[in-house]
C-alpha cells in the first residue's frame, strides 16, 4: 500500500456517485435537423434564427521559467499528471457540497445513513480507476480539493468517515511524508501553486500553454 491508497480512501469519503439529470432546452431555441444532424439555433428579437454554438472556456497561462532543472522537472510531472485527476478532483468538490446542502438540516444519525450509502455507490463506480494513480496523481487529487474546499483532507475524511479513519490515514501517510492535516497552503510549494492555478474545480475548464 503506499499514498495512492489513502487518495482512494479520501476521495470516497466525499465524493458521491449521483444519477444525471437530463439537459432542458431553454427557452427561446429550437434544435432543426441538418444533414441528419442535430443542430441548435436561437430564435433572435426581428424572427431570424442564428446557429447557436456554445464554446468550452480554455485557460491561456503565459510561459513558465525556473531557477533550476529540478523545479522544472517538477512541474513537468506535475503538469503531466495533473489533468488525469482534474476529473476526480471537481466531482468531488461538486458532489461534497451537495451532499452538505442535501444534509444540512438533518440529523446526525440520518446524515451518516445517506453517507454511507452515497459511499457505497461511489466505491462501485469508481475504485478501479482510483486504485491505478500513481503517488505524485493522489497528491494533485488531494491538493486540487483541498485549494478549492479549503479544508484540510484530514478534516474531510472525518467528517465524512470519522475520526478513526481519519486519524489511521493521517498516520499511514506519515510514512511517504505527507500530512493530511496541513491542507493546502499558497505559497508553501510555489511549483505546486503555477499549476494548480490553471484548474479552476469551481468552473471547469481546460488549461493551454
Amino acid at each position: 500500500m503506499n499514498f495512492k491508497n489513502i487518495a482512494y480512501i479520501s476521495f470516497t469519503s466525499l465524493t458521491f456517485a449521483t444519477s444525471a439529470i437530463a439537459q432542458q432546452a431553454e427557452e427561446g431555441y429550437v434544435i432543426p435537423q441538418l444533414n441528419g444532424f442535430r443542430v441548435s439555433c436561437i430564435i433572435t428579437e426581428t424572427g431570424d434564427t442564428m446557429p447557436y454554438i456554445p464554446l468550452r472556456e480554455y485557460v491561456v497561462t503565459a510561459p513558465k521559467s525556473f531557477a533550476n532543472a529540478d523545479d522544472l522537472n517538477r512541474y513537468q510531472k506535475y503538469r503531466r499528471y495533473a489533468p488525469s485527476v482534474y476529473g476526480y478532483a471537481a466531482e468531488a468538490v461538486r458532489n461534497y457540497r451537495e451532499i452538505e446542502a442535501a444534509t444540512r438540516d438533518v440529523n446526525r444519525k440520518d446524515r451518516k445513513k445517506y453517507v454511507e450509502a452515497k459511499y457505497e455507490a461511489m466505491n462501485t463506480q469508481f475504485r478501479s480507476q482510483l486504485k491505478n494513480l500513481t503517488k505524485t496523481q493522489g497528491f494533485l487529487l488531494i491538493k486540487m480539493i483541498e485549494k478549492e474546499l479549503k479544508i484540510p483532507f484530514f478534516d474531510l475524511v472525518k467528517d465524512m468517515k470519522g475520526g478513526f479513519t481519519a486519524f489511521y490515514w493521517n498516520e499511514f501517510g506519515k510514512v511517504y511524508g505527507y500530512h493530511l492535516k496541513e491542507g493546502y497552503l499558497e505559497g508553501r510549494d510555489p511549483i505546486l501553486d503555477v499549476v494548480l492555478k490553471d484548474y479552476n474545480l469551481a468552473s471547469p475548464s481546460a488549461p493551454v500553454r
